[in-house]
């Protein structure tokens, strides 16, 4: 299981901002170039020495993630740590092949980016 890490958790007016730090992996779809623009020179390496690029490699990511009482309640009904939640959301978000995990979301919006969220959150508790 990935780690995710709760860097801080901040109380707003009707809810809790949290810094989140985790490893996600890029997206498989390579970086799309213009047509118009050559590709970069490239000068030559020894091929022992050469870095490896895995678009696939989990890469370390930070996400600003809003969490409202009202999702809370729904999810768990006061039975985790709102910091809980957000482990579990983002652990959701990071499963989902091909969705790059923004870096500022409330986690309402979630909801409507995956319709069965609620029952993937549902279910742990």
């Amino acid at each position: 299981m990935r780690d995710i890490r709760i860097e801080s958790e901040t109380e707003s007016g009707r809810g809790w901002w949290f810094h989140a730090r985790f490893e996600h992996a890029c997206s498989a779809t390579p970086q799309k170039r213009s047509p118009l623009q050559a590709p970069a020179p490239s000068a030559p390496q020894d091929p022992a020495s050469a870095p490896v690029n895995d678009p696939d490699a989990p890469a370390e990511r930070c996400a600003d993630v809003h969490l409202s009482w009202a999702d809370y309640e729904y999810w768990c009904h006061g039975a985790r740590a709102p910091a809980d939640v957000v482990r579990a959301l983002i652990r959701f978000l990071t499963q989902q092949d091909g969705f790059e995990i923004p870096p500022k979301f409330d986690a309402a919006t979630a909801r409507r980016w995956f319709p069965d969220l609620d029952h993937a959150l549902l279910s742990p508790w």
